[in-house]
Parts: structure tokens; C-alpha cells; sequence
């Protein structure tokens, strides 16, 4: 706690809890400071934008060693286009649910997501909670009623399940794995009462505790009110009519065959990853990480390079869709990634950038070692550099020993410096 007390009386940490402003940082353990000295300041949702998954979770990983798991989540999504046709990540869209999750039930969370997972659509925060639901013992369901909403949310039913989003029924044992449980829980039912609730080991398949209740998240974010999903089927065949003047009749018939696929897994209630692509046509209403985290204070990691990545993004998932398309494979007028300048203007916002570009720009001059410094010949010249520009060195340690050989390498150097509990400050 020393560093962010010392950052206290630092006279940008401050200034960042406005809502907006542009901020110098100069690279991601900065930003992470910053933005953990403020929030250990005054505990406020805050949500982070950046331009790519990587720079995301190297983000992640620095605020989590400053403030702790408890506190950040991580909101990803892959940035490759052309996803449908390897292997999707079910982890990855696991645990974009999880984090959907405690953005609604946790209080003041900071939540970090790359321009792909940020520009994605969404079900509305209000139809993903009504697509959540609470399983209690000693109640009276339907079995058959809790299959058929488990396919509609997405969940894919399997003789045994072995990973989350699974579900699997054997007479009336009902097994499900839902994102936001660390194990499975398998239910049992006496005609069409629930008489017993309990967590069980994956491998070994036996019990590991009771519970009386379970709360089942949706197994997908492409989720469709009843209104939309009963459009669906016009809103395809009308695309494909708009076109027909101007296409010859094998792309016509192909793109018929496509829509009638189509209609057929909405129709089945079936989620498919392969929606995705329809999801905004279909959808009569968008919405976005933005609405998930409504009141947060939004925070753009290098301002340029959201936008460059957001351009991107638009030009690779349209010239996709356009070869789809062409192919029959796709109808048109469809989008992948929404357009970030849509849902929010940047500009009234927290924007950052590594590099100071106008007077007004707020500088945050609190730089990490670098990586390279693990020797201690180095480190001592890295010290010295920046010493002699006046910045103020502290050097966070963690276990006594450590503590007394960096004294020991301070005063052979002739390094003035005060010693705290867990620091070092020179």
C-alpha cells in the first residue's frame, strides 16, 4: 500500500477520476497504476478498451498484481475473422458469459476488453437475466420444460458431460455445467420434483457437496427474444428477394438453400456459433459491452489504435462477408463487429496515448523497470538514469531477504534511501 499512498498526493491520479481527459502513460504497468492508484482511491466501475486481445490481457495481468483477482475481469473475444472455419475457443466464450455474469451481480468491478469483444453484439443485460434461472430442491419442474430451455440457451445436450455448457439427462438424473459453478451438479428428480441438488467431480463422477438451490446462466451470448426469433424467417427470405434483380439464379438458389439451413436451427430453437454472423440483421434492437457496463467510467488505451484496429476490423469482416456472399454461402447486409464510433464517442471519454499530442494532454511520468534490468549491474544503472531525471524510485519488495540485499546493493552504491514495510523508496 505504500506506492499508492505515495501516488495519493501525485496530482494526476486525481485529475483521472473524471470522466474524461486524454492521459500520457507510457506503457501498460503505467496504465495499470494509474488506474489502480485510482481506484484503491475511490472504488468506481471502470471499463477499459484496447486496441487487441494481447495488449488486453497484458493489461489484465498488471492490474490483477496490483489489485487482486477480485477486482478485474477480463472480457475477451478472438480477433480472427475468419473464425468460423478452425476451431472455436469454448473457454474463451465461456468465459465471456461468466464475466456478462458478475458485471450484473458485482459492485463496482474494473473490466478490461479488447475492440472485438467490445464491438460485439449482445443480448440486452435485461434478456440475459431472464434467460438465467434458479433450480431449487423440493420444487416441482418439468424435465422435458428444462431440456427444451437448456437447447434454447444454447447448452449442448451430450451422453456425458465433460466441459461447461454441457448438459446430459439419464432417466431422471439431470447433469449441467453452467459457467458460473467451479464443478458440474447433478440433479435428481422423484417424478417431477427435485429431491437432491450436489456438485460432482468431473473425473471421478462422485459427489463433492449438497446444495438446495442452482442458478443455470445461459450457455451463449446469441440469444433472441420471442418477437425477433418469430421475424427471423421473413426478415431472410426478404433479403435474399431485394437481391434477386441483380444476382444470377445459381447464386439466387444457393443463397435460398442457405436461408432455409437457416430457418430450419431457428426453428429447432438450436444456437449455433454460425448465427453469430445474422445476429445484428435479426435482431431488431443492438447492444454491447456498453450497456453490460452502463454507468462505468470508460477508459480507451491508446485512442489511435482502437481507431486503426476498429477500421480494420470493419474493412477484413466486410471483404469476409462479401466473399461469403458471393459464394452463397451468406446473405448480405450483414455485420460482424458494431462500429466502436456508433456505440460511443471516444472523445467525451478517458483516452490514453504514449505519446504527449497537444497541451492539454495529462502526463503520468511513472515508469516500470525494464524487463531487461534482471541483472543487478543493470538495475543500478537504470537507477542511476533515472535519478539523475529527478523521478522518484520505489522499489516493491516482497520477502525479507530481498529487502536486505537490495540495502546492501543500495549502500555499497552510496544510494540515499528510506525503508518501509514491503518498499524502498530512493
Amino acid at each position: 500500500m505504500n506506492l499508492f499512498n505515495k501516488l495519493k498526493s501525485n496530482s494526476v491520479t486525481p485529475l483521472f477520476q473524471r470522466k474524461s481527459g486524454h492521459f500520457v502513460v507510457d506503457d501498460n504497468n503505467g496504465i495499470a497504476l494509474l488506474v489502480a492508484s485510482s481506484y484503491k482511491n475511490k472504488k468506481e466501475p471502470i471499463l477499459l478498451i484496447t486496441s487487441n486481445l494481447y495488449k488486453a490481457q497484458q493489461v489484465y495481468s498488471a492490474l490483477v498484481s496490483f489489485l487482486g483477482k477480485d477486482d478485474v475481469l477480463l472480457f475477451p473475444s478472438d480477433e480472427l475473422i475468419r473464425a468460423e472455419t478452425i476451431a472455436q475457443s469454448k473457454e474463451m466464450a465461456a468465459h465471456r458469459l461468466f464475466v456478462l455474469n458478475e458485471i450484473l451481480h458485482r459492485d463496482n468491478p474494473i473490466v478490461i476488453a479488447n475492440l472485438a469483444s467490445a464491438t460485439r453484439y449482445l443480448p440486452s443485460p435485461e434478456l440475459f437475466k431472464e434467460r438465467t434461472f434458479t433450480l431449487k430442491k423440493g420444487k416441482h419442474y418439468q424435465l422435458e420444460d428444462i431440456r427444451r430451455k437448456l437447447i434454447k440457451d444454447g447448452y449442448a445436450l451430450v451422453n456425458k458431460v465433460d466441459q461447461s455448457l454441457q448438459f446430459a439427462i439419464r432417466g431422471d438424473v439431470l447433469d449441467i455445467f453452467s459457467v458460473n459453478n467451479d464443478n458440474p451438479v447433478r440433479i435428481e428428480f422423484f417424478d417431477d420434483e427435485i429431491e437432491s441438488i450436489r456438485y460432482f467431480d468431473l473425473a471421478k463422477q462422485t459427489s463433492i457437496g449438497m446444495l438446495d438451490e442452482v442458478t443455470i446462466l445461459p450457455a451463449s451470448d446469441i440469444l433472441f427474444n420471442d418477437e425477433d426469433l418469430a421475424k427471423s424467417g421473413d426478415k431472410l427470405y426478404a433479403n435474399i428477394e431485394k437481391d434477386k434483380e441483380v444476382i444470377g439464379l445459381t447464386l439466387f438458389e444457393k443463397l435460398r438453400d442457405t436461408a432455409d439451413d437457416l430457418t430450419f436451427i431457428l426453428s429447432e430453437g438450436q444456437v449455433d456459433e454460425k448465427l453469430y454472423k445474422y445476429y445484428g440483421f435479426l435482431t431488431s434492437e443492438h447492444y454491447s459491452i456498453f450497456d453490460y457496463c452502463k454507468d462505468f467510467k470508460n477508459v480507451f488505451i491508446d485512442a489511435n489504435a482502437i481507431k486503426n484496429s476498429n477500421d480494420m476490423l470493419q474493412r477484413d469482416s466486410h471483404t469476409y462477408l462479401d466473399e461469403l456472399y458471393e459464394n452463397g454461402k451468406a446473405l448480405s447486409r450483414l455485420e460482424i463487429y458494431q462500429d466502436i464510433n456508433r456505440l460511443v464517442n471516444m472523445n467525451n471519454n478517458i483516452t490514453t496515448s504514449s505519446l504527449l499530442d497537444s497541451p492539454s494532454s495529462i502526463s503520468f511520468p511513472v515508469k516500470a523497470v525494464p524487463f531487461q534490468a534482471s541483472k543487478k549491474a543493470d538495475a543500478i544503472n537504470i537507477i542511476f538514469s533515472y535519478l539523475k531525471d529527478d523521478y522518484q524510485i520505489v522499489l516493491a519488495i516482497n520477502n525479507k531477504e530481498h529487502i536486505h540485499l537490495a540495502q546492501q546493493v543500495l549502500d555499497f552504491q552510496h544510494i540515499k534511501y528510506q525503508k518501509k514495510v514491503k518498499s524502498v523508496f530512493l
